[in-house]
């Protein structure tokens, strides 16, 4: 469900499906109507959907049941439905955790996280379900604030540019 679809989605969902030996289709759909698209859905038996900007946050409320690491980050891109029942997820956040769990163990790592838009915020949570302790760095040191807040993490602290001392002597 998505305003503007991309062929990139749907060559890289098929490509896993295919390396899974899944039966599975994917089928890019541009949205305009986001309560009608749900309720397609729910009617014509769709098992899934993914969901992109921006849709993740609008779609909450039209659905009947959010797990519980969608609802702290506030935003649903994957739509599963379960006999007419239809649950949100937010998968952004798991890739990025997965990965960095490869290569070290997150539980009481402190992380710098740079950015405090959709996606990190997404990885923010999920760092923060794993037990790391979060640092933010943002343009916007509001919103860093805000997203540290959110996660009990921190922002980190102004790095904004003090003009150099003037070396030309006169």
């Amino acid at each position: 469900m998505s305003r503007h679809p991309v062929s990139t989605g749907a060559a890289m969902h098929l490509a896993g499906y295919r390396a899974l030996g899944l039966d599975f289709t994917y089928i890019p759909f541009a949205v305009t109507d986001v309560e009608g698209a749900t309720r397609g859905m729910r009617a014509l038996g769709i098992r899934g959907l993914g969901v992109s900007m921006p849709y993740k946050q609008a779609v909450i409320p039209l659905l009947d049941e959010i797990d519980p690491v969608a609802a702290r980050i506030g935003a649903v891109n994957t739509i599963v439905n379960d006999e007419g029942r239809l649950r949100g997820y937010n998968t952004d956040w798991i890739g990025a955790v997965r990965a960095l769990e490869e290569v070290t163990q997150l539980g009481g790592a402190r992380v710098l996280l740079l950015g405090a838009g959709g996606a990190a915020r997404a990885v923010a949570f999920g760092l923060a379900e794993r037990g790391a302790a979060i640092t933010i760095a943002n343009r916007d040191l509001e919103k860093a604030r805000q997203l540290a807040a959110a996660v009990g993490g921190r922002r980190c602290p102004s790095t904004a540019r003090r003009p150099r001392p003037s070396t030309a002597s006169s």
